[in-house]
């Protein structure tokens, strides 16, 4: 059995996800309902929930002062933050601060099952990485999974500026040990996909006429000069140059 809580300022809103959740998997059990981010912080401390879905805006802090707050303390808790808005700096600062999804109100059942498998799968991780076996002797399939996981979340999220480290912590493994199963599986290392993937959307963005201070934003950089640093050793032109070629 897994314990989640629901932390929403709207009563209905907290109902629908608790109905949803039982509907899709009936072993994660409810532990407690928070109206306010003071409130959930208490109870995520109290009940060291394996799942907590929090909203952005709520009265008495919000869903990110709520992880904020308790996610060192806290840290076998998934976050998942539930809310009507979509700005892309809520999302950013959500992966940031280490929460797994940034899902729109109203959650599909089909986001749910899937939501639920992820977290199934990251507690599966962190078990089996907490082991006393080496990480390095650990099972094929695990390094694949490991591997594989990492691979999806940095496509999804490569645009909210995650590391190599935020994202070996949404799995439950070190950075190190995600680096060596990237690589096993891959023959590189995650960082550098990481940056092929921004690399590649900068790119498409150039030619489309999109401006370079805002493409860095939009591929996860939030230094130009770093962007175009990274850009022109990437390409040996700088992005303004490249775009100028393209148009």
């Amino acid at each position: 059995m897994y314990k989640y809580i629901v932390a929403d300022d709207e009563r209905h809103v907290r109902k629908g996800v608790i109905s949803l959740v039982q509907e899709t998997d009936p072993e994660f059990v409810l532990a407690a309902e928070a109206g306010s981010g003071s409130e959930a912080a208490d109870l995520i401390r109290r009940h060291r929930p394996e799942l907590a879905f929090v909203d952005v805006r709520m009265p008495g802090g919000s869903g990110l002062d709520a992880i904020r707050d308790t996610i060192h303390l806290c840290s076998d808790t998934v976050f998942v933050i539930v809310s009507s808005y979509s700005q892309f700096e809520y999302a950013r600062q959500a992966v940031q601060l280490g929460a797994l999804d940034y899902l729109l109100k109203p959650v599909s059942t089909d986001e749910m099952r899937d939501l639920l498998q992820r977290v199934r799968t990251l507690i599966a991780n962190r078990i089996d990485a907490g082991t006393d076996l080496d990480e390095s002797e650990q099972g094929t399939d695990l390094t694949n999974d490991t591997a594989s996981a990492a691979r999806r979340l940095m496509k999804e999220q490569y645009a909210l500026g995650v590391g190599v480290s935020q994202i070996a912590g949404q799995i439950g493994v070190t950075a190190n040990y995600l680096t060596t199963c990237f690589h096993e599986r891959y023959g590189e290392a995650p960082l550098s996909y990481l940056t092929k993937l921004r690399m590649e959307a900068a790119e498409r963005l150039l030619r489309s006429g999109v401006r370079v201070q805002d493409v860095a934003l939009r591929v996860g950089y939030r230094d130009a000069r770093h962007f175009s640093k990274k850009f022109t050793d990437t390409f040996g032109r700088s992005p303004s140059g490249y775009r100028s070629s393209k148009l």
